[in-house]
């Protein structure tokens, strides 16, 4: 969507995650808006897909990972 590749936003990964961490924190994040993209169906109609920008993809993807570890524990034996 921000035209961002995954190589690209890795060159100063530390710094980029530091400064992602410091926005989330201090609750100025805003997540940039969804591209939205529309597939044919077999009836005629169009299907909506979002396609989130990269940043907004690894909060995302952070969220689950938390959430994961508070509802699905895992288990030590």
């Amino acid at each position: 969507m921000d035209g961002e590749t995954w190589q690209s936003y890795g060159l100063d990964l530390e710094g980029r995650l530091l400064d992602l961490s410091d926005r989330l924190a201090r609750g100025s994040y805003r997540p940039q808006p969804v591209r939205r993209v529309y597939f044919d169906k077999a009836d005629g109609s169009k299907r909506p897909l979002g396609v989130p920008a990269l940043e907004d993809k690894l909060v995302q993807l952070a969220t689950v990972e938390v959430l994961n570890a508070i509802y699905h524990p895992v288990e030590t034996q």
